[in-house]
């Protein structure tokens, strides 16, 4: 598994610590989130896992008294253990969606990725082994600290799905994907994202983002009508049957072509007398 961290120092920029990803695979999703917003992005696809979790707040602030933040990206093989992994997203999916005051991935990092430690490293700015060793380590030590992921719990929507982020039904399928993803028994993408808020926009980038359907996301939108609910993308509604149409022979419309024909037939004969 390699572990990539990107965060800033009281004066420098933001920049990873140590070596950065190959890819920025995840700004293909830079339409559908903030990444300065807490945000999720776990695929799973041929074999291999990529992880990127953003948004997540620091004790330290910068030289003007802003609160800075890390990102995490961790990329590994469908053979990797992956339990640390687990327990780092199931604790950020916690503290993102249900406001944890603990702050559990706040805190596991802060007490690893200190000022001076940021400092340092952000100084040499290198993607030598030593340093890249060191931030991997310092990033499974973080992960060590935080909590154990649940229990396994099957998914129960194989397809695309959305559900609202304060869903708790939508929280456990979310998870239910990313076990699965990461071992390689589902291929695709599980995500919380924040700057979608109604179907249309999830049924948009499903269809902009074709490679990674099967697509689970959790958003950000208004008040749904059922908050506790998971929503299926691209099932169509059964079709009405079509209503019958009435026959001209039919008993209705022999009475009022009766009618009809008597009314002429007085008016003819009135006109006729005249």
């Amino acid at each position: 598994m390699n572990a990539f961290i990107q965060t800033r120092g009281s004066t420098a920029d933001y920049a990873f610590l140590g070596a950065a990803p190959a890819s920025r695979w995840w700004l293909e999703f830079r339409d559908a989130t903030s990444f300065e917003q807490p945000t999720i992005i776990v695929v799973g696809k041929d074999g291999k896992w990529r992880c990127y979790l953003s948004g997540i707040p620091s004790q330290r602030k910068d030289r003007v008294g802003t609160a800075i933040r890390y990102t995490l990206i961790l990329e590994g093989g469908c053979d990797d253990n992956v339990e640390d992994v687990l327990k780092l997203l199931n604790a950020w999916l916690s503290d993102a969606t249900l406001g944890e005051s603990g702050r559990l991935v706040q805190a596991a990092m802060d007490s690893v990725f200190d000022e001076a430690t940021v400092e340092r490293l952000l100084a040499v700015r290198d993607a030598d082994g030593k340093s890249n060793s060191e931030v991997e380590r310092l990033a499974l030590e973080a992960i060590k600290k935080l909590p154990p992921s649940p229990e396994q719990i099957k998914s129960t929507e194989p397809g695309s799905w959305y559900s609202s982020t304060r869903s708790g039904r939508g929280r456990i399928e979310l998870f239910s994907n990313i076990r699965e993803l990461l071992p390689g028994t589902r291929e695709g993408t599980a995500a919380l994202l924040n700057l979608l808020g109604t179907e249309d926009e999830v049924n948009r980038l499903v269809e902009q983002a074709r490679s990674h359907v099967p697509l689970g996301v959790l958003i950000e939108g208004p008040e749904f009508t059922i908050v506790d609910d998971v929503f299926s993308i691209g099932k169509k509604k059964p079709l009405e049957a079509p209503r019958p149409i009435r026959s001209p022979s039919s008993p209705a419309w022999v009475a009022i072509i009766i009618l009809v024909g008597a009314i002429l037939l007085v008016i003819w004969l009135l006109l006729r007398n005249h």
